[in-house]
């Protein structure tokens, strides 16, 4: 698992595996490779993002796997303030509006999972000029786009509401997800 590469990097749009649903506007980064077809086991990132994952029904019949999902939790906000020191290094303290792309799964659904919720907040508590809005909700659940779930907008568009709920005008606004598939988030 030696040898990986992580830093940040924008997604370009000349690679053969651009996501397709994201424009040549779109300024999209990501921070780890995820090894499509290697389980969780090929790699420290799958791992990871297995771990992140995690549903929430399988935590409830064995809690004591809690823990993994938190310290995936942990080392994404610990990767996402890479990017944001590097941002802070360069033009200082700016304001950031946070978004978090909500679970496939609605809030009212028993296994909605709010991990990127947790991931913004404690980013929050790190950077005080950065405000949290959950401006996106699913309205219904969707099976994930991970496990061969819908990739496309057009699936999206009858699910995903948006709901403007802070007054701010920040300098960026950064929407933050745990895996990019296709781009339609």
């Amino acid at each position: 698992m030696a040898g990986e590469i992580k830093w940040w990097r924008r997604i370009d749009i000349y690679d053969t595996s651009f996501p397709f649903c994201l424009s040549p506007d779109d300024n999209c980064f990501y921070y780890r490779d995820y090894i499509v077809r290697g389980g969780y086991q090929c790699s420290e990132t799958n791992q990871l993002i297995f771990n992140l994952k995690k549903r929430i029904e399988d935590i409830r019949d064995n809690p004591s796997t809690k823990k993994y999902k938190d310290q995936a939790i942990s080392c994404f906000v610990d990767d996402s303030s890479y990017f944001f020191e590097n941002l802070i290094k360069q033009g200082g303290e700016i304001s950031v509006l946070l978004i978090p792309v909500p679970s496939s799964h609605a809030k009212t659904d028993p296994t909605y999972d709010d991990r990127l919720i947790q991931v913004v907040t404690q980013l929050s508590k790190r950077y005080p000029s950065f405000v949290v809005d959950e401006a996106l909700a699913v309205t219904e659940t969707l099976k994930p786009s991970h496990l061969s779930g819908p990739r496309s907008i057009d699936a999206f568009q009858h699910v995903l509401q948006f709901e403007k709920h802070v007054n701010i005008e920040p300098e960026l606004i950064v929407i933050i997800d745990d895996l990019i598939t296709s781009g339609a988030h």
